[in-house]
């Protein structure tokens, strides 16, 4: 069996955000509950609750991997390690004066994962304080990268009267 994070990879490119990781948690819950439903089906549920490109990713593991979700027991354990697996990748904390669309987050995710070789996603804060950049926050670390720290750095501290 491959490692955890080679298994997956074909789903961690689609995923970019902790929304989207969490929708798709929800959905393989529901696809966990729908084993023991005999009016649901699991592959069903994840199609009415997930985009294309996320159901397409999840079927691409199950042929990869030889899993047979006809049986609830195996499709149970691989729909439960993919939660395990989703919740325990690393989140970057980005706090942006913008909602960025979905292009800039694949974009910023890519170049992120490309610089770092880790598989992060993005928790993107809107804060209408920061002016010009962003401040990112990753494993406890916090780096303000915005204008309003180098404006408060360089210009005197006066107040008018």
């Amino acid at each position: 069996m491959n490692q955890p994070n080679d298994r997956y990879q074909v789903l961690h490119d689609e995923l970019y955000t902790v929304y989207q990781r969490d929708t798709m948690v929800v959905a393989l819950q529901k696809a966990i509950d729908a084993q023991y439903d005999m009016v649901k089906n699991s592959l069903s549920e994840l199609n009415m609750s997930l985009p294309f490109t996320f159901v397409d990713a999840i079927l691409h593991i199950v042929k990869h991997e030889n899993i047979e979700l006809s049986k609830a027991e195996t499709a149970k354990a691989f729909y439960q390690e993919l939660i395990d697996t989703l919740k325990a990748l690393p989140v970057l904390e980005l706090k942006l004066a913008f909602t960025p669309t979905y292009a800039q987050l694949k974009q910023i995710a890519a170049w992120w994962r490309d610089v770092t070789q880790v598989p992060v996603l993005l928790d993107i804060v809107i804060d209408k304080h920061v002016l010009a950049g962003a401040i990112i926050g990753f494993e406890g670390n916090m780096q303000d990268f915005t204008l309003n720290k180098y404006l408060n750095a360089t210009l005197p501290q006066t107040r008018p009267s």
